[in-house]
């Protein structure tokens, strides 16, 4: 019996803690900064329009429209003159966290100064800002900050200009339990989608891409290249519909696991998030649809494990072999 609480514990601790890569955090992170920096810099126009209290929501009305319970903004407490600075001191810390400088404390002020801003102008938001919301919070509880930041840049160069060596280290490590929080729920976005895709006949029957394609507010292409590109809305309603399945597949295959049956799923995680830019790229340059493809792609970069970047760079010199000698033959 002691054996046997000893090897369930040791599996318990392997699950959350078992040391991964943080170089995909890191990515992500700097991702996360990017996308909601540009995100932001459009809208910095109309800061006073959106979210000051004499714009297109009132503060008298902001009780009657938005929610009040769990519901907080720093909005509610300043006055039109302090809306802008807020504003600037969201920016700033972005930079911050982009550059990895002070990342728990700035991730943590911007991540308020976020909430509150897109708590208040609720109604511009879409699907893309939720998911950096949730994004920017599970960074906040990860070590995001031990790669790619700007100190370590620094010792590097400090290094070069001593004439010191410097020699690749082994990436710096991190538990993986955000890791596991951040796949389960990518997994619970894609299979929720999935199932209200297949709630109707709209998606196997191409209609609901073709409908939106067609929409004049949304739709980046004139009707004629719309009209032909319908053709293929059926293909890519399946191909969207049971690749988003297959993320569930990257939580049931690892429960075998428990019962001594091992079956690697990294290969289909790097062939699901593949299929994953395909779509999200095709949505990105077909419609202006907000910032969800972008919010995505932020995700996918923490997604990547240390095997993942060593199939990258296979990937990558195979593509370069190939270059060099098409179709078998050696160019000398």
């Amino acid at each position: 019996m002691r054996n046997l609480r000893a090897s369930i514990g040791k599996r318990i601790h392997r699950f959350w803690f078992r040391p991964v890569s943080a170089a995909g955090f890191g990515l992500m992170r700097i991702a996360f900064g990017v996308t909601t920096l540009i995100n932001l810099s459009m809208e910095a126009r109309n800061v006073e329009r959106y979210f000051g209290p004499s714009g297109i929501l009132p503060r008298d009305l902001v009780p009657s429209v938005l929610r009040q319970q769990w519901r907080f903004s720093l909005l509610d407490y300043v006055g039109a003159e302090t809306t802008g600075y807020l504003y600037l001191i969201l920016l700033a810390c972005l930079v911050f966290v982009i550059l990895g400088v002070g990342t728990r404390l700035m991730l943590l002020i911007s991540l308020v100064l976020l909430y509150s801003f897109h708590e208040y102008g609720i109604i511009l938001l879409d699907s893309g800002d939720s998911l950096l919301h949730l994004i920017g919070f599970i960074l906040l509880l990860s070590p995001c900050n031990r790669t790619f930041t700007l100190k370590n840049l620094e010792r590097k160069c400090q290094a070069i200009a001593a004439g010191k060596e410097v020699r690749p280290k082994k990436t710096p490590t991190m538990p993986i339990w955000p890791y596991r929080l951040l796949l389960w729920q990518m997994v619970l976005i894609y299979v929720s989608c999935a199932y209200a895709k297949m709630s109707g006949p709209t998606w196997f029957s191409g209609s609901a891409i073709a409908i939106a394609i067609h929409h004049g507010h949304f739709s980046r292409f004139p009707i004629a290249f719309t009209d032909w590109f319908t053709r293929f809305s059926p293909s890519i309603g399946y191909f969207t519909i049971f690749t988003q399945l297959g993320w569930a597949l990257l939580i049931i295959l690892p429960m075998f696991a428990w019962i001594g049956i091992r079956i690697p799923t990294g290969g289909l995680k790097r062939f699901l998030i593949f299929s994953g830019i395909i779509v999200h790229t095709g949505i990105l340059v077909m419609m202006d649809v907000g910032t969800f493809s972008l919010a995505v792609f932020t995700a996918y970069f923490g997604l990547l494990l240390e095997e993942d970047f060593e199939a990258i760079k296979k990937w990558r010199t195979w593509i370069h072999s190939f270059k060099q000698e098409p179709l078998g033959l050696t160019v000398k």
